[in-house]
C-alpha cells in the first residue's frame, strides 16, 4: 500500500489559516490610535478618581480614637 502525503496547505484549507494579515491605511491607523488614546485617558481619569477617593477615606479613617478604661 502506497501512502502519499497531502499537498502543502490542504490539510486544513486556506480558510482556517492561523496566520492572517491585517493591512491598515494611515487613516485607519490614526483612527485606531486615537480610539486607544481616548480609552487610556478614560482609564487614567477613573484610576485617578479612585485613588483620590481612597486617600480621602484613609484620611477620614486615620484619626486615632482614644480608648479609656
Amino acid at each position: 500500500m502506497i501512502v502519499t502525503p497531502p499537498q502543502t496547505g490542504t490539510l486544513h484549507g486556506p480558510a482556517s489559516s492561523q496566520n492572517k494579515t491585517l493591512t491598515l491605511t494611515k487613516e485607519q491607523k490614526k483612527e485606531a490610535l486615537a480610539k486607544k488614546m481616548k480609552e487610556l485617558e478614560e482609564q487614567k481619569l477613573e484610576l485617578k478618581k479612585k485613588t483620590e477617593q481612597a486617600e480621602a477615606k484613609k484620611k477620614e479613617d486615620g484619626k486615632p480614637v482614644a480608648i479609656t478604661a
